[in-house]
């Protein structure tokens, strides 16, 4: 993980989970995991400028948190990036409006699909 707070990676991915878990049971470790999420924040927040999904926050972090979930049970599991990959299309993809079957809908079509009609 290159963006790795703490350096001295060994290049390994669980390094990068477990010095969260690390921060949790160090409180003196929490400012470093701050400034690294707030800058990941800032990263995804980036990314999502450029497509039509939400571009907020709380969103964002919905993102990654997908991201590290699907991480972390891929490597409990090994199966590989591939399928964490694929979890994170999933969710970026039906919150666009494609639910995988009829392709993606316009913003018009997907409030009037959760609204029951136009706005």
């Amino acid at each position: 993980m290159a963006l790795a707070p703490w350096g001295g990676d060994d290049g390994s991915p669980t390094v990068f989970y477990e010095r969260y878990l690390e921060a949790a049971r160090h409180p003196h470790l929490r400012p470093l995991v701050r400034d690294y999420d707030r800058d990941l924040d800032a990263l995804v927040l980036e990314l999502l400028r450029r497509t039509d999904l939400p571009q907020t926050l709380p969103f964002a972090r919905v993102v990654v948190a997908t991201a590290d979930g699907a991480h972390v049970r891929s490597l409990a599991e090994g199966t590989g990036l591939a399928v964490a990959r694929q979890t994170v299309q999933t969710l970026l993809d039906l919150v666009a409006g494609d639910d995988g079957v009829s392709g993606p809908r316009t913003r018009r079509e997907s409030r009037t699909a959760s609204t029951g009609g136009p706005r």
